[in-house]
């Protein structure tokens, strides 16, 4: 199978370079392949159904990544998926700690309110709507960041509305994300969805 080969190639790729001096590699080069085969390893596990090492495999890249933003998400992903309240508090504390470090990484702030959102956490939620709307407005999003900003601000708004079956908060949500970029399909597609009008 595909994901035991790779878990053996990435723990080869490790055990060869355990050493840096040995493996003739400069710090950078030796640093991105033990990243990478951490990473590799760990999405391995994960998928083969083993989240335990694919857990220790995560906090071992977290180490030698110094709290990298994108290895903090994958293990909080792993964190959550394996369902424990005390592997979902952890992945909420690492989501947490790597926000107040870097409140720009756009994938640490929208799965802290996914998680958010599916807690309920209303206090978060509005936390994560403030952060997400100061981030929607920089250039530097690509396409693909950009609607998932607006994904996750829809669900937050629809998560939090306290007026019942009133869809204020989504509906400005919806057109906020319109009037930002009225030239992209998603809002437009969001409210066509919500009003049932194919041509809103």
């Amino acid at each position: 199978d595909a994901y035991s080969s790779a878990t053996e190639n990435a723990e080869t790729a490790l055990d060869l370079s355990s050493d840096m001096e040995a493996s003739g590699l400069d710090f950078a080069a030796h640093r991105k392949l033990r990243l990478s085969a951490h990473l590799t390893a760990g999405l391995a596990n994960y998928y083969q159904g083993a989240t335990d090492p694919a857990i220790q495999m995560f906090r071992t890249a977290l180490d030698e990544s110094n709290n990298a933003a994108d290895v903090v998400c994958l293990l909080a992903q792993v964190l959550w998926a394996k369902g424990g309240q005390v592997e979902k508090g952890v992945a909420r504390d690492q989501l947490f700690n790597c926000v107040e470090t870097h409140p720009s990484h756009v994938g640490a702030v929208l799965l802290l309110g996914v998680i958010a959102a599916l807690d309920g956490d209303v206090d978060t939620m509005d936390a994560v709507r403030e952060d997400l709307q100061t981030l929607r407005t920089t250039a530097e999003l690509t396409v693909k960041e950009q609607n998932r900003v607006e994904t996750v601000l829809a669900a937050i708004a629809a998560v939090s509305s306290t007026s019942g079956s009133d869809n204020s908060d989504t509906n400005n949500a919806i057109q906020t994300a319109i009037m930002l970029r009225p030239s992209r399909p998603y809002g437009w597609s969001e409210l066509a969805t919500m009003t049932g009008d194919a041509h809103p």
